[in-house]
């Protein structure tokens, strides 16, 4: 896309070449204190298109241009209450930070993105017609994934034209065929070799998974084929991704099982195993998990954690956090979160949209955390014959006999992992992002969005918007994206719409 300013003058102007004539240098373009403090006197007068093309007149000017509070007194005037208030708890935040960790920080850039014109240059059909379910950015930014509810999916390659870029439809598919109703999400493995795909079965109340290979030519080669509920799958390592099972036990009881799966399962041998149940989850609330990642956490921070945990009652055991009122600005845990996580020795958590204790029933707006202790899949040890096997497997996923009364819901906590702790929102999760720095995460819900510190589930930040927005009653992923100074989220009820805030 093109940027232009307001006033007409494009960012890239940064780059011109100086002006200055070699030869001469009058007193104005010298780069002592005193034409420096008159330079910047001046300009602080200019709008900031001039001072835009003021900075293009030598190297001397460009260093007057670009001095910071001259572009943060003219983002002043475009900066909304909540952006001001940002602004305020910055000067308490800096004292948490590096002078390294502040050096990506430019006033100049933010004037340039509130008050730039983004034209739109092509219009692309990225479905087919259909209505698009879920977008995927690979981790290297050069293929995007896009499903559709007509069980179609399509992958967008970025190429070079003309001296630039352009997105192109590279490879794709149905998933009719299969027995899918619709294709629900996607996701990228680390490295972008696998995509995942899952979605509904149209014939059948359950959801499946498909596990991608691309190829040097980039088209894809399904590997796996696998159960797994609504909320989809997501990867644990570059050969392993994991799945939720549900499976209601009592009236309005339920445990959802987590699995974890071989990526590469023909490459397996007859004495590797390629899933295995890793976690019991007790359904909190009578609601579906319906959200999950697997975030890598330092090893100490989780030592210290479970703890805590262990020096508490039994019946407390279970930390909950709760986002007070005021917490709408960033503070500077928050600051503090968005470091980068740099630990030689680090675990892994699994942290799950679920129902929240005594909540309202059916209704995920809670977080929970979990560690996942191994991520690679143990030896298979078969002791009995193929036969027996597959009879016991058969009575396991059976009914139960009608005669057995149904289990308790002590009974069935005692069958589960409690998590580590948890973190009641203010509203239903639509959407999980890991901040890009791996400190926090952030959920995007019906009234905004809200972050919360890793491992410890401690509220931060929260971000709201205007009105909040009616759940749509349709299935459909709602994807958040996270950086250091912004974070944005489509609006909850199945629009178009995307809301964009400020971090700082």
């Amino acid at each position: 896309m093109d940027v232009e300013t307001l006033e007409g003058d494009n960012i890239e102007d940064e780059d011109a070449e100086d002006s200055e004539d070699v030869g001469f240098a009058s007193a104005w373009q010298r780069g002592d204190g005193v034409a420096l403090a008159i330079l910047r006197s001046v300009f602080s007068w200019l709008e900031g298109g001039s001072l835009v093309r003021a900075a293009g007149v030598c190297r001397a000017w460009r260093r007057a241009a670009a001095e910071p509070a001259l572009w943060r007194r003219r983002l002043l005037p475009r900066a909304a209450p909540p952006h001001l208030r940002a602004l305020r708890r910055a000067a308490v935040a800096a004292q948490l930070h590096t002078e390294s960790s502040w050096s990506g920080w430019s006033w100049r850039r933010e004037y340039w993105l509130t008050a730039a014109r983004w034209r739109l240059q092509s219009r692309e059909l990225a479905a087919g017609g259909a209505c698009v379910t879920h977008a995927a950015l690979s981790h290297a930014a050069d293929r995007i994934a896009v499903t559709a509810d007509d069980a179609s999916f399509t992958v967008w390659e970025r190429v070079a034209a003309g001296g630039g870029w352009r997105w192109a439809r590279g490879w794709g598919g149905s998933l009719r065929a299969r027995g899918w109703a619709a294709a629900g999400a996607a996701r990228w493995a680390p490295g972008d070799a696998r995509l995942l795909l899952a979605g509904p079965l149209a014939l059948a109340d359950r959801w499946e998974l498909l596990v991608l290979r691309f190829d040097q030519n980039g088209r894809g080669m399904t590997e796996v084929r696998a159960e797994c509920s609504s909320c989809g799958g997501c990867w644990a390592s570059a050969n392993t991704f994991v799945t939720l099972i549900p499976r209601l036990l009592a009236p309005a009881r339920a445990v959802t099982t987590v699995w974890l799966n071989a990526a590469e399962q023909k490459l397996q041998s007859e004495y590797a195993g390629v899933t295995v149940p890793v976690l019991r989850i007790y359904n909190e609330a009578a609601a579906h998990i319906t959200h999950m990642l697997i975030a890598e956490v330092p090893a100490e921070d989780l030592e210290k954690l479970e703890q805590k945990n262990s020096t508490t009652v039994a019946s407390e055991s279970v930390e909950e956090h709760t986002l007070e009122e005021g917490e709408d600005c960033p503070t500077p845990e928050y600051w503090q979160a968005t470091l980068p996580v740099l630990n030689e020795v680090v675990a892994h958590v699994l942290v799950a949209a679920m129902g929240a204790v005594g909540g309202e029933r059916g209704v995920a707006r809670a977080l929970g955390a979990w560690e996942l202790r191994a991520l690679a899949l143990p030896p298979l040890f078969a002791t009995a014959s193929l036969a027996e096997r597959v009879a016991r497997r058969r009575s396991r996923a059976g009914p139960p006999s009608q005669d057995e009364p149904p289990p308790s819901e002590d009974e069935l906590r005692a069958l589960c992992t409690p998590p580590l702790v948890t973190c009641r929102l203010r509203n239903r999760v639509l959407g999980l992002q890991i901040h890009p720095n791996g400190g926090c995460v952030w959920a995007s819900t019906c009234a905004g969005a809200e972050c919360v510190s890793l491992p410890a589930l401690r509220p931060l930040m929260r971000v709201t918007a205007a009105a909040s927005a009616p759940v749509s009653s349709l299935p459909y992923v709602v994807q958040p994206a996270a950086s250091d100074d912004y974070i944005a989220a489509p609006a909850g009820d199945g629009s178009w719409m995307v809301r964009v805030w400020a971090a700082r």
